[in-house]
């Protein structure tokens, strides 16, 4: 492997965009932050990524046969939190209620990749989005779904990360009993603390009106 000049270049964007890439997470965290405060019953549950694995915290993993994405967590996620106290809290039981917080760093994904999917073969970053999703989810039946975590990995059908804007018409899935409401947002449409609150606001009322939820 030899170093040539252009080489050398590149590495100093790839410091350049590593500076950039903590910048916009750090934005995006606060944004996520910024809506929960809206949701000030709930508590953190989980969070997992979407399109890839996560480096394990093991420092006895050994990272080289893993993807470069795994090291890149925060590129498409998904935070649960519940509202719920007490010991069965994790339970999906009947009429209990979950908010969810999903961001997609960039909607030119290949989810038809049969390996890791190489980056440099997406569409150009103008013809795609970031997207930021807030989604709740009720339980509408006991099916025997052992937690939340489960039952949501197994909802055939995600809301989050769909066409930017409302979610008009809430979606219920049989097999674990839970029916649930979205919005989609660009994230450059967030600019504010108080966009990142009416967005909060608005699943609140869908939540009030579409799934009669007491909030």
């Amino acid at each position: 492997m030899t170093n040539t000049p252009d080489f050398e270049a590149a590495i100093e964007d790839v410091r350049r965009a590593y500076r950039i890439v903590w910048a916009y997470q750090r934005r995006v965290l606060d944004v996520i932050e910024a809506i929960t405060t809206e949701f000030p019953e709930t508590r953190h549950y989980w969070w997992q990524t979407n399109s890839f694995d996560c480096l394990p915290a093991r420092k006895t993993t050994d990272p080289l046969g893993r993807w470069a994405w795994d090291g890149l967590p925060l590129y498409n996620f998904s935070i649960l939190r519940l509202s719920e106290d007490g010991p069965d809290r994790y339970l999906p039981k009947l009429g209990r209620w979950m908010l969810e917080i999903s961001h997609n760093a960039d909607h030119g994904w290949d989810e038809e990749a049969s390996g890791e999917p190489d980056a440099s073969r997406f569409p150009q970053v103008d013809t795609v989005v970031s997207s930021l999703s807030v989604c709740l989810w009720r339980c509408d039946a006991n099916t025997g779904q052992e937690w939340w975590a489960g039952a949501w990995n197994d909802i055939e059908g995600w809301l989050g990360d769909g066409e930017i804007g409302q979610h008009a018409d809430p979606f219920s899935d049989e097999a674990t009993g839970l029916t649930g409401i979205g919005i989609t947002r660009n994230v450059a449409d967030i600019k504010t603390a108080e966009d990142a609150s009416s967005l909060a606001n608005d699943l609140r009322r869908l939540g009030r009106e579409v799934l009669q939820l007491q909030l």
